[in-house]
Parts: structure tokens; C-alpha cells; sequence
């Protein structure tokens, strides 16, 4: 999904679910908006946090649709045809211990 089209003015709404929050994430981002900074405000507003404890990562990734965003330096513009798009992203808990990674299934 990353490489779909591309958008470089306007704005994208970005809604994010996270399966135990009661209400979901909601922003207006520029086009140019980078996917770090929208993940750090998504975690933010969850309350989650990315950290190593007792030999077990935790981490966060974002979704859309089946696909995992891995490039976090890509901007929100390049995830939507066009302009004032909406896309809705899902947070997915990831857990790694020891190095084996274990990932929660969506519902």
C-alpha cells in the first residue's frame, strides 16, 4: 500500500483503531505529514508505549488493510489518490521474546 499513489498538497484525515481502546484516533494531517510523527501521536493518544522489559519487546505497528506500514519516513500523502482522503489504519501490538515475535490476531 505504501507505493500506491501519491498526494503532495492537501490534507489527509487519519483515523487509527487500537482493539482496547473505547474510541478511536482521529487527526487532520498535511499531505507532507511523515508516518513517525503520526505513529508518535497515535501512541500518544492510546497511552502505548515501545519499550523492552524483562527480555520482551513491545511494539506498535500500523496497518492498512492487511498491510503492514513499514516505512515510517513516508508521508500520509503517499498512502491516498486524493487529496482530503481518508484512511484508517489499525495499531497492532507486537511482541518479540528473545527474538521469536509473536503478533496478536486481529479480529
Amino acid at each position: 500500500m505504501e507505493s500506491a499513489a501519491h498526494v503532495e498538497s492537501g490534507t489527509v484525515e487519519v483515523k487509527a483503531t487500537f482493539p482496547s481502546a473505547s474510541k478511536p484516533f482521529q487527526k487532520e494531517y498535511p499531505a507532507q505529514a511523515i508516518l513517525g510523527t503520526v505513529k508518535a501521536d497515535i501512541l500518544t493518544f492510546f497511552e502505548l508505549k515501545e519499550e523492552t522489559v524483562a527480555g520482551q519487546a513491545i511494539r506498535f505497528t500500523l496497518h492498512l488493510g492487511p498491510e503492514e506500514l513499514t516505512n515510517l519516513s513516508a508521508t500520509v500523502g503517499s498512502l491516498v489518490h486524493h487529496p482530503h482522503e481518508k484512511i484508517v489504519l489499525h495499531v497492532v501490538k507486537d511482541l518479540t521474546f528473545g527474538g521469536a515475535s509473536w503478533i496478536p490476531k486481529r479480529p
